[in-house]
């Protein structure tokens, strides 16, 4: 008797973000040839790239099952990510994989482990993984995160992974760095906000999923290494203005009128008051030693200007880079050599 043909496999686009960034795109595209799930379409997309990243990558990786898209411009995260998911949708898939193109497939069965984590629960929306630094593997970059009224925080960050994250877990937040949707969550929630350039979009995408009553589980079988950074350097000033610029839109866009109001006095009372306090009790250890009055002008500056906003723009975070050149700064705190601009 010939067995019944088992289901078919649930169609995934995986949607990848290149901004002069050859070197790493080309790693992440080589190190999903090792992937075990054959119903997965790669689609490349480039946000304008300034350099031959683009031309280098459509020539050497041109091969079935990778699908290059020029926006044309640089959009930001969700603005350069959101066309390939509108193709994807358009392809007929059913799931979209956000990976960022900083990232390495630690081997080719973490689509798999997501896919079949997402299907196990017709409520689950949203499914993340263990994201390694690399190369530093042996650490957690996150497994995913908490939202709160007062922060964000993601699980593990940091810490050396002794399997101490090994159990499928509900989180509040998934990484856009590695974030697998469900078709339906697409359908009914939409697609990512474009409010913010770069930073907390996927924070808001994880709330408003919740709100929509779907869940969000974490897979550790899911293992991806993350260069993170490589779009930015943590300690640029403009860096640190558009991640709190970012947040201050983001508590604005999600809390209620009396939470964000309270939220922005307490906010600004530790901007103008704890965080001196703070540098002192943990000297050296405040975002890599930057001088904490060169941060706070930056965060007080972001706080300012993301509570006013509506969306924070590329051209808002050249003109304040233009601002931060004008200024005398320490150069060796605010930007290595080896930096690269948001712009």
């Amino acid at each position: 008797m010939t067995a019944p043909p088992s289901d078919p496999l649930p169609l995934v686009g995986i949607v990848i973000l290149n901004w002069n960034g050859y070197r790493v795109s080309h790693r992440c595209l080589e190190s999903l040839r090792a992937l075990d799930y054959p119903a997965a379409t790669t689609y490349l997309l480039d946000n304008g790239s300034t350099d031959d990243s683009w031309a280098r990558l459509k020539s050497e990786c041109a091969r079935e099952g990778v699908v290059f898209i020029q926006n044309g411009s640089n959009l930001g995260f969700s603005g350069g990510c959101n066309p390939g998911i509108v193709r994807a949708m358009a392809d007929g898939c059913d799931y979209v994989l956000l990976l960022n193109n900083d990232t390495i497939a630690a081997d080719g069965t973490f689509l798999r482990h997501m896919v079949e984590l997402a299907e196990s629960d017709p409520r689950c929306g949203v499914v993340g993984g263990r994201l390694r630094l690399w190369p530093e593997t042996d650490t957690l970059w996150g497994t995913g995160g908490t939202i709160w009224w007062a922060g964000e925080h993601y699980i593990g960050a940091g810490e050396k992974d002794r399997d101490q994250y090994a159990e499928v877990e509900e989180r509040r937040f998934i990484s856009g760095a590695l974030m697998l949707i469900r078709r339906a969550v697409l359908d009914g929630v939409g697609l990512l906000p474009e409010a913010y350039f770069f930073g907390y979009e996927d924070k808001e995408y994880s709330v408003l999923v919740r709100r929509n009553g779907w869940r969000m589980l974490y897979q550790p079988r899911a293992i991806i290494y993350h260069e993170a950074g490589h779009s930015h350097e943590a300690i640029d000033p403009v860096w640190i203005y558009n991640d709190t610029a970012s947040k201050a839109l983001f508590k604005k866009r999600t809390l209620s009128s009396v939470s964000w109001a309270l939220w922005y006095v307490c906010y600004a009372l530790y901007l103008r008051a704890l965080l001196k306090l703070r540098a002192r009790w943990l000297p050296g250890q405040l975002m890599g030693g930057i001088p904490v009055e060169q941060l706070r002008a930056a965060m007080i500056d972001g706080f300012r200007d993301g509570a006013r906003a509506t969306r924070v723009t590329l051209g808002q975070l050249s003109a304040y880079r233009a601002r931060v050149a004008s200024r005398p700064v320490d150069r060796h705190h605010a930007s290595g050599p080896h930096s690269e601009r948001v712009d």
